[in-house]
């Protein structure tokens, strides 16, 4: 499903306008993202949490001659499911 459709099925299902539902989904990515940026962690009691952690520097290899080199750390983001969503997947069919 990509934006569009998901934009639409939330129109649907709220009874709302297209225009409306994308903009609420613009302005939840946008505070998602202010969220992030500032170092706040997202939790949304058993749906998922979303969030950031540090990773320190760490040792690789340079591709285009092999020799070592160090990969400076920074920040990652993580999204992690939780219970609604992990059991949302398992009870999914083949």
């Amino acid at each position: 499903m990509d934006r569009k459709e998901l934009v639409r099925e939330y129109a649907q299902k709220n009874h709302t306008r297209v225009y409306q539902a994308e903009e609420i989904i613009s302005n939840l990515e946008d505070l998602i993202i202010e969220l992030i940026k500032s170092g706040e962690t997202i939790n949304l009691r058993g749906f998922c949490e979303i969030g950031t952690k540090k990773t320190k520097d760490r040792k690789g290899t340079s591709p285009v001659n092999s020799e070592p080199i160090i990969i400076k750390g920074g920040r990652k983001i993580y999204f992690r499911p939780l219970a609604r969503l992990k059991s949302a997947a398992g009870s999914m069919t083949s």
